[in-house]
């Protein structure tokens, strides 16, 4: 039996991969703290509405440039080396921050910091399925969204309560740290196993399974080269996405849950928090303090989704999501339709829309946060995994755009309640998808999972295959 290891197995590897979420959560909301000390005979840097405008959504912009090249290096060179890539732009961005305070340098921070989000949110799901075992990779995928929102609340608690100066060193230190830590854990197995190194593969699998036997890996390693043999080419190409209908099925349920997860309104919310509490006259918490309770409802709801998605199913979790959000997003729609558009005296329950954006957040956590990562991760083939993952984030990229500037039209237009009626609306439909056509993988390997998809397909007479021209 191979010796055991406290310090370096399946877990702890996780972490310190997860950990790179909370570094890019970090960057991710590190203007929204900030904006505060960008007005006034104080300021930081006097800063126009535009080009605050400009610093906050140029993430954005950022995000679009890294999935592609990221992709082809993760499927090339490695899950983990790609993910490596991301830690020198978020070196830059804060040695930028520090050293020139000007619009213009702070948009290069925020690209560059936009760049290493999309790489970090392209590799990091992929090579978590790939380490986890079967019984704990529900658990393990789910630390992508948990992590992701203690960055976010990290970033709401140190730049909202230190020193621009401090806070900024500090996001520096933890970048290094992080990182540093990442570069002492293996390779993902599955992307050994893809260019047929099966000695560096046992080796690999070794810390990460640190009480299993050798019979045990051995028995793994075989597992995962049947599930590799059952894709029918390791050369990938971009034609692979819709080659079959398996393949077209797996396309369309990941950008489809994708889809409903932005478009679902934690976006918006998250942006316009403190506004929507203003816009229903409740002040009782100053804005600071509600950004680090909704964040910290966030994640421990996130960590009870992560202790049962591999206990109760990854289905049931969406279902009681969709259905939540969907009420969530109609209470709020109507009490803001009340307010606008009817006579009726809201006074009494202004404190209606704080309690329903926590319940909103609760059951957003609860699946449409962390399932949909976590089937994403599971569902595409090995050897498609890193076009899966391009195309996922560039999909989230464009919609998160589309969703924040959406956001101030509409209500311009219909008022803030036509909002959350189409919040609520792709909730419902997502409800109905995740029912429809959502298959559970709880409890499955990757060869299991395809084959289901397989099997499934040619129940149906869908087995028609595309031959790509690679």
């Amino acid at each position: 039996m191979f010796s055991s290891s406290i310090i370096r197995n399946q877990y702890v590897a996780a972490f310190s991969a997860a950990l790179t979420m909370t570094i890019c959560g970090s960057c991710f909301v590190w203007s929204t703290p900030l904006l505060p000390r960008l007005s006034g005979p104080e300021a930081i840097v006097q800063m126009t509405p535009t080009e605050i405008s400009w610093m906050v959504s140029i993430v954005e912009v950022g995000s679009l440039a890294s999935p592609f090249p990221t992709g082809r290096i993760a499927d090339r060179w490695g899950r983990k080396l790609a993910l490596i890539t991301a830690a020198p732009p978020v070196l830059i961005s804060w040695c930028i921050i520090l050293s020139v305070k000007s619009a213009y340098t702070f948009y290069i921070a925020r690209l560059l910091q936009g760049y290493a989000v999309s790489v970090v949110f392209t590799v990091c799901p992929m090579y978590l399925s790939e380490i986890a075992s079967v019984e704990a990779r529900g658990r393990i995928t789910a630390l992508v969204q948990v992590m992701w929102y203690l960055g976010i609340l990290l970033q709401f608690c140190t730049g909202s309560y230190l020193s621009y100066e401090v806070n900024a060193y500090t996001n520096l230190a933890l970048t290094v740290l992080v990182f540093l830590f990442f570069l002492t854990q293996p390779e993902s197995p599955h992307f050994l196993m893809l260019h047929n190194l099966e000695e560096k593969t046992i080796k690999a699998l070794q810390p990460l399974r640190c009480n299993a036997s050798e019979e045990s890996i051995k028995k793994e390693v075989a597992q995962i080269k049947e599930a590799l043999d059952a894709e029918k080419d390791n050369n990938a190409c971009w034609a692979d996405l819709i080659a079959t209908e398996a393949d077209r099925r797996v396309l369309l349920i990941t950008q489809v849950l994708t889809a409903v997860r932005l478009l679902s309104g934690t976006i918006t919310i998250s942006a316009y928090l403190s506004e929507l509490l203003i816009l229903a006259d409740w002040s009782t918490i100053d804005p600071k303090t509600c950004m680090v309770f909704f964040s910290t409802v966030t994640i421990v709801t996130i960590m009870i989704a992560t202790c049962t998605v591999d206990k109760i199913g990854r289905i049931p979790l969406l279902i009681i999501s969709s259905l939540g959000t969907c009420l969530s997003n109609g209470a709020i729609a109507l009490f803001f339709w009340l307010k606008d558009n009817s006579d009726v005296d809201v006074t009494n329950i202004k404190w209606l829309p704080a309690v329903v954006l926590t319940l909103f957040t609760f059951f957003f956590s609860l699946g449409l946060g962390p399932v949909t990562q976590t089937i994403q991760a599971e569902l595409f083939p090995s050897h498609m995994r890193g076009y899966g993952s391009i195309v996922s984030v560039f999909n989230m990229t464009v919609l998160s755009f589309l969703g924040l500037r959406s956001y101030q039209i509409i209500t311009d237009f219909f008022g803030v309640s036509a909002n959350f009626i189409i919040f609520s609306l792709v909730c419902g439909l997502g409800l109905i998808f995740t029912i429809l056509y959502v298959p559970e993988t709880k409890g499955k390997t990757f060869y299991e999972i395809r084959t289901h998809f397989q099997k499934h397909n040619k129940k149906e007479g869908n087995d028609i295959e595309i031959t790509p021209k690679c």
